[in-house]
């Protein structure tokens, strides 16, 4: 009798462990879930994320007629240009910015420099999240995430790779019994990170070849006729090379933007 008790006790304290358990673990999925991150758009990002094309990057041999700019090369197209204002950001370092105007109106600018971030650089940085949405104005940066292992595991070097991962997952669903509360952690991270610098990009391009890198297109303007075309070229973990066209639709297209690709050296 008193051995059946023992059996009883224990089967009973291994029951409440494995509750106690499942309970953090369910509390911690539903607290690092979608639903509850601070970005309440993120549920149709991830649904509507996708990549149009993969497009090749390869580095001109300019001789003559090129604007300069540390080892950036590119290939003037714009005589028909004047000088515009710069943008003035710490985390940019401009080589310049151009802009064309038809009777007083600016019709196309352009802008090129050094961009100290990257995507995947500063969530390695960071590591961090706001899991709190309801207090916006008192953002909490807390929750650390090992986004680092998840990089590492799957190969992530660099923010084409991050995009990529990001777009071929993002369909895949977590479970709660297999997937670890760290994973949960992870993913959403990912997402949310994505969702951040990529949520207004009417379209993603990949950029591989001799450098690697992104295209986001954009329509702006209150008439949705004003394109906004970045390039990032990835230069290092922290550094991507920066070309951005804003441009009435009448100016250019969007091959002429592709175009301009072939015109760029890096040296």
């Amino acid at each position: 009798m008193k051995k059946k008790n023992i059996i009883i006790i224990i089967v009973s304290i291994v029951i409440i462990l494995i509750a106690i358990l499942a309970s953090f673990k369910i509390y911690n999925f539903q607290k690092f879930s979608f639903d509850n991150y601070r970005y309440e758009n993120l549920k149709e990002f991830i649904k509507d994320f996708s990549i149009k094309d993969t497009l090749e990057f390869k580095n001109a041999k300019l001789e003559d007629d090129y604007l300069e700019f540390e080892n950036i090369k590119i290939k003037n197209n714009y005589h028909d240009y004047t000088e515009a204002e710069t943008r003035k950001f710490d985390s940019f370092k401009s080589g310049g910015s151009f802009e064309k105007k038809i009777d007083d109106k600016v019709v196309s600018k352009f802008t090129f420099g050094i961009e100290t971030y990257t995507i995947k650089g500063l969530m390695s940085y960071m590591k961090a999240f706001s899991i709190d949405r309801t207090d916006k104005d008192n953002i909490k940066r807390t929750d650390a995430v090992d986004i680092d292992s998840l990089f590492n595991k799957n190969d992530i070097k660099d923010d084409y790779d991050l995009i990529k991962y990001g777009y071929e997952h993002k369909d895949d669903k977590l479970n709660i019994l297999l997937d670890s509360v760290k994973k949960r952690k992870q993913i959403t991270y990912l997402y949310a990170n994505l969702n951040m610098f990529l949520n207004e990009a009417d379209d993603i391009y990949l950029i591989n070849g001799d450098l690697k890198g992104y295209m986001t297109v954009s329509k702006t303007g209150s008439n949705k006729k004003v394109m906004k075309v970045i390039v990032r070229l990835i230069k290092d973990n922290m550094n991507t090379y920066y070309f951005s066209w804003n441009y009435d639709e009448d100016i250019y297209t969007l091959d002429d933007i592709k175009e301009f690709l072939n015109d760029i050296e890096i040296g």
